[in-house]
């Protein structure tokens, strides 16, 4: 039996723009090996800021990925992948105000899992937790999972004896959903916005007023899309023809019915559906 080898390798890939600002964007790959086994893992981390000369640009994001791939013995292949983020950005030429002067700001973590058995039965998870900053306290994160499921009849050998001239053929089907924070062009849409001025009321002029100039919604979560598809693909004669053919379902809910804060939470919200 030999001996196992391990190896570390750190490479550096910068990117030109922000090298100038003199800020890193490394990788770094673990790579184990041993007789029969491979394992790859990936880490790797961004940070970024970029200034200009008319205006400041603030970026800043941090990313992080954790990669498996194997495969045992001959036929069951695997892989799995965990992906975390966080991000902060803010163009300064936008901030006009305390409330638009506050970055911008996102957070995830993501993963997925894959099998396949002798790439014939194939099998894709998949699941997404995100925050955003456009809903209040306690709807800020959704979670978007979702299964993907494949047969590949061309692995048979006696699919391909029996029909020579068909190369590849898939069928697959999958469901599960997706998520929107972006159903408003105003930040901060759950906050009601108070402004203090003066005016007169009863002939008496120079009167300290305070007036609400923006109602919060407080209905708002994350708008999500409910997708189903069922596909056919595939190559013929020698791939000379390819072909995909795909049956979709999908279902959006939680749409506001209009731009801002205030119609949106006296109007409800919506859902739309297609097919195709």
């Amino acid at each position: 039996m030999s001996a196992q080898k391990n190896k570390l390798e750190l490479t550096s890939d910068r990117n030109e723009l922000f090298q100038e600002a003199g800020q890193p964007s490394a990788s770094a790959v673990i790579t184990l090996h041993s007789s029969k086994k491979r394992h790859i893992i990936r880490i790797f981390a961004v940070q970024r800021i970029r200034y200009l000369l008319v205006r400041l640009v603030h970026i800043i994001c941090y990313l992080s990925a954790l990669n498996y791939d194997r495969l045992f013995g001959t036929d069951h292949r695997t892989s799995a992948l965990v992906y975390y983020y966080i991000s902060d950005s803010k163009d300064t030429d936008d901030a006009t105000s305390n409330l638009s002067a506050i970055p911008l700001r996102y957070q995830g973590v993501s993963s997925r899992f894959t099998y396949g058995y002798k790439d014939t039965y194939l099998l894709d998870v998949n699941f997404g937790y995100t925050g955003s900053e456009n809903f209040q306290p306690g709807r800020q994160y959704g979670f978007f999972p979702s299964v993907a499921l494949g047969w590949v009849p061309t692995g048979y050998k006696f699919i391909q004896e029996a029909l020579p001239w068909l190369d590849y053929l898939k069928i697959r089907a999958s469901h599960g959903s997706v998520g929107n924070d972006r159903i408003t062009d105003v930040r901060f849409p759950y906050l009601t916005k108070v402004n203090e001025g003066t005016g007169s009321a009863w002939g008496v002029p120079d009167i300290e007023i305070i007036g609400e100039t923006r109602i919060g919604a407080d209905n708002l979560a994350w708008e999500k899309a409910i997708k189903s598809n069922v596909g056919i693909e595939g190559k013929l004669f020698n791939n000379k023809i390819d072909f995909v053919v795909d049956i979709f379902h999908d279902q959006r809910n939680g749409i506001p019915a209009t731009g801002t804060g205030a119609r949106i939470r006296r109007s409800g919200l919506q859902s739309i559906r297609e097919c195709g």
